[in-house]
């Protein structure tokens, strides 16, 4: 279901080369979209659900869009976020918070990426955005190229959370390699006594999880 629907959308044809092979076609032709319908990522200690897997056409679409302005690509990718949403299945009023994004990192894409795809999944699931909910409280060293645990100890203790609105939280963002963001995330949340039911994510690498969960019983 999840892959018709993606293709439903992708065949409003844009005056784009399709970003996973080049091919003069809409943002993502039919030979490079996802065919998978979204799925559970086990090793987390969390319920987490991707739309796709973090390979070939959908890399390239998720960079491009993160960091060369395409943002035609966003309905795109929201609506493989809003199936991974369906298959997380969290209930009716739980609320979607996904990590802050710094001021320069947001001034250079052009405004907070995640949370434009959370508005238009949300849109699409009927589930609500609680914007600004995480805040960071020191700066972290860019990940890429850190291991799992460089991640961790990098981001540990680097977010606060905002006070609980009487709603469960689902944890949103575009891609999940090691979960270390999610982790930090969910542990802000809790301290501050916010209910987190679950994740979901663009895209995952089901092959990267943690020793540690990524959320504890409450």
């Amino acid at each position: 279901m999840a892959a018709i629907a993606f293709g439903d959308l992708v065949d409003l044809v844009l005056p784009r080369r399709c970003v996973g092979c080049d091919a003069p076609s809409a943002v993502l032709c039919p030979a490079c979209r996802p065919r998978t319908p979204a799925f559970a990522v086990p090793g987390h200690g969390i319920a987490l659900h991707a739309g796709a897997g973090y390979d070939a056409a959908v890399r390239r679409a998720v960079i491009a869009y993160k960091e060369r302005g395409r943002r035609d690509l966003a309905a795109a990718l929201a609506l493989l976020l809003a199936a991974a949403l369906r298959a997380l299945a969290p209930p009716p009023d739980a609320v979607l918070i996904g990590p802050p994004s710094a001021a320069a990192v947001a001034a250079a894409r052009g405004g907070d990426h995640v949370l434009r795809l959370a508005r238009r999944a949300g849109r699409r699931t009927g589930l609500v955005v609680a914007p600004a909910v995480l805040r960071p409280t020191r700066a972290v060293l860019d990940s890429a190229g850190l291991g799992v645990a460089e991640r961790e100890h990098n981001l540990r203790g680097s977010l606060a959370a905002g006070p609980p609105r009487g709603r469960p939280a689902v944890l949103v963002d575009d891609v999940v390699t090691t979960g270390a963001t999610l982790r930090e995330a969910g542990r802000a949340l809790r301290a501050r006594g916010w209910t987190v039911v679950g994740a979901a994510v663009v895209a995952a690498t089901p092959r990267r999880v943690l020793a540690e969960p990524l959320a504890g019983p409450r």
